[in-house]
């Protein structure tokens, strides 16, 4: 039998009121101390109590005494508190008030592309510094507003001046600040319970609104965050940040935003081409061929019921699903659809934005791959008198207004 069901079992023979909440407060309060026993490099030895509990022969009440002297004592020899599970978030917010230093890792999750991870290193409230798993390097100091990336193996560099204020870099902190201003529930920051995460005993907080679902684990000693999970509501994205260190001493020179000597540098002013925006542009229209053609073979030869980015990832992951692919399957298929649908992505983008196409349609729900009578998707090019159509075979052809499929 485990200790709690002891415990509950003790008092239900003596007539004293029980519920969940009350197990689940003693539960807690033992799990706790053991965990701060456990972690204690005192000198002093601490006693088996449960052991000793369980064999005596002492009477009911006594044990159920005993039990509860058993949690005073083991918290005494750990130095730490009976009360930690009641921590609250006036506590967090007072740990957290002033910025500190330090370093994490960032996850990304999008439904249906892969999970990409890169760790940060954060000097101040406006710099900070990114290592990507490819090798390549961010750095962002808001205060100018400027950063520099840097690839490492090529020796090359990019400075750009950025169209950016130090309140539109959120931080952990800040991210933890706002949750005061959201709504969940009845309103307000909620506590969730308790959770042992990377090896802390942590208590949860969570507070969401239309746009954000946040949740905060701290640890309940430090009141520091151990995981920080925001989860985008309706875009199919959330985002983890753990693996803290805080307090870090961190070399300055990581976060200067002017090249290191030896590097080619690619200078990039306010209101210049970005790396994104010479990719925008280098796509074409095959790259929008390609990338429907990627979809309907992942999707057994039927092209998609919808194409903007958001439902893609829904139908990928649907299809995922359902067909209980394993996470090898996912990864040698999904790769390649995810890269050439990007390209698509930023086309169909290119095409409404600076090439000013009007009038776009998609209707390649049921369509089959290879059906050369049924358009699935077409457009009017500006100062064009015809459409841009694609069929169901790829072919791309123009055809007149009253052609079109009514």
């Amino acid at each position: 039998m485990r200790p709690a069901d002891n415990i509950r079992k003790s008092f239900e023979e003596l007539h004293i009121p029980t519920s969940a909440k009350l197990d689940e407060r003693i539960n807690v309060e033992i799990s706790m101390a053991l965990e701060k026993a456990r972690s204690n490099k005192s000198d002093h030895p601490v006693p088996n109590i449960w052991r000793t509990i369980i064999k005596s022969r002492i009477t009911k009440l006594a044990a159920v005494a005993v039990i509860i002297i058993a949690v005073v004592i083991i918290v005494h020899y750990s130095g730490g508190s009976i009360d930690g599970a009641s921590v609250a978030w006036a506590d967090i917010m007072e740990q957290i008030n002033s910025f500190r230093p330090y370093a994490c890792t960032h996850t990304v999750y999008d439904e249906g592309a892969p999970t990409w991870s890169f760790r940060v290193m954060r000097l101040s409230l406006t710099q900070r510094r990114q290592i990507f798993p490819d090798g390549r390097i961010a750095v962002y100091d808001l205060s100018i507003p400027k950063s520099l990336t840097l690839y490492p193996e090529k020796k090359h560099a990019t400075e750009r001046m950025l169209d950016m204020s130090p309140a539109s870099d959120p931080d952990i902190f800040r991210i933890a600040k706002s949750m005061q201003n959201m709504s969940y529930g009845e309103g307000g920051v909620q506590e969730i319970g308790i959770l042992e995460i990377e090896g802390h005993i942590t208590k949860g907080f969570r507070s969401k609104n239309e746009h954000n679902d946040i949740t905060l684990w701290a640890d309940v000693q430090t009141k520091l965050p151990v995981k920080l999970e925001v989860i985008h509501v309706g875009r199919g994205r959330k985002i983890i940040i753990n693996e803290f260190e805080f307090d870090v001493v961190f070399d300055e020179a990581f976060f200067s935003t002017t090249a290191p000597e030896g590097y080619t540098v690619e200078k990039l002013d306010k209101g210049e081409v970005t790396e994104l925006t010479k990719f925008a542009r280098s796509t074409a229209e095959e790259d929008l061929v390609e990338g429907l053609r990627a979809l309907a073979i992942f999707l057994d030869g039927r092209f998609p019921p919808e194409i903007e980015l958001d439902k893609i990832r829904t139908t990928l992951k649907e299809y995922i699903k359902q067909n209980n692919l394993s996470d090898s399957e996912v990864e040698k298929r999904l790769v390649p659809v995810s890269e050439k649908y990007t390209k698509a992505y930023w086309y169909i983008r290119k095409l409404k934005g600076e090439m000013e196409i009007s009038d776009f349609h998609y209707a390649g729900e049921g369509v089959k791959l290879g059906d050369s009578d049924t358009p699935v998707i077409w457009w009017l090019p500006k100062d064009s008198q015809t459409y841009r159509v694609i069929y169901g075979d790829l072919n791309v052809r123009d055809m007149a207004p009253e052609n079109l499929p009514r």
